[in-house]
């Protein structure tokens, strides 16, 4: 019914009014009590207690990473291999806030899935692995972590719990997903026609009404695509986000069909899935769902 309800609304509502001039998020003002929750809770120990609890440790990593907010800090992640070895060291804004939780529970994926390739390998040899595979194991872990309760049980720390938090998270979690993959589909429409295409204000309006479902006279920035800080420091990185979603129901498949729970993933994922790091493909991928 909520989906309903945002695709009857989505043709006749300007973005911006939603707070999110990028159309990447379910409406937070629907459903306010997804950032209450998170209000005044420290979200980084919740993400590095929620790795302990399906055993990963990070305190190390933790201890050299720059976790928290400060003025004219950089605003977006930044994930630095020191040696290919497993120093892996990260700078991120811990919001707390729905948002704040999500993209650092993908943050810290990625650096968790860094800093397990196996450094057996020879440094030459050790190359990135494929991107998109490491976009769906983050995303899967963000997934888990918040449909199987495990944030939710960790911010009641404080008080006490309540289903209907992590109720609430999954619902907007479902939500948000669907929104999220729109952006990404109408950012990678863009950016596989731009150097094709004589007019770039059309295509860009053009992407965000076919995939975004806005309509053209609502869209607020008819240029939005030069306010997108990926277009400059990462690009065609929405074609990682959507390989990404994909290669999460993959790996969700897999997870299923091994009947694995939080106690023996990691060792799963360590011994499948990150420690060959370049010669794990989407094949291997395959091979483990059969």
């Amino acid at each position: 019914n909520l989906i309903n309800k945002f695709n009857s609304r989505s043709q006749h509502i300007p973005g911006y009014i939603y707070g999110d001039p990028f159309f990447r998020f379910f409406p937070i003002h629907i459903d306010e009590n997804v950032n209450i929750m998170f209000k005044g809770k420290d979200i980084a120990y919740a993400v590095k207690k929620f790795f302990s609890n399906i055993g990963m440790d990070i305190d190390n990593i933790y201890e050299v990473s720059d976790l928290y907010i400060r003025p004219g800090k950089y605003q977006n992640p930044i994930i630095v291999d020191m040696d290919r070895k497993g120093d892996v060291r990260f700078s991120v804004n811990s919001k707390s806030n729905y948002r704040g939780i999500y993209f650092l529970l993908r943050t810290v994926g990625k650096v968790v899935y860094k800093a397990n390739v196996s450094p057996k390998i020879p440094f030459l040899l050790n190359e990135l692995p494929d991107r998109g595979i490491v976009e769906g194991f983050t995303m899967f872990l963000t997934k888990y972590a918040l449909k199987h309760g495990f944030i939710s049980k960790i911010i009641a720390q404080y008080e006490e719990e309540d289903e209907q938090i992590r109720i609430n998270i999954c619902d907007y979690l479902e939500l948000t997903e669907i929104i999220y993959i729109r952006q990404q589909l109408a950012l990678a429409n863009f950016e596989l026609n731009m150097y094709s295409h004589s007019n770039l204000t059309n295509l860009w309006v053009d992407s965000v009404n076919k995939y975004q479902l806005i309509g053209k006279k609502y869209i607020n920035e008819e240029n939005g695509w030069a306010m997108i800080d990926s277009m400059v420091f990462d690009p065609f990185s929405s074609i990682s986000e959507l390989d990404g979603f994909l290669i999460q129901n993959d790996i969700e498949k897999i997870v299923a069909k091994q009947n694995l729970n939080s106690k023996n993933l990691m060792d799963f994922f360590l011994e499948n899935l990150i420690q060959y790091g370049n010669r794990i493909d989407k094949k291997h991928l395959s091979k483990l769902m059969k």
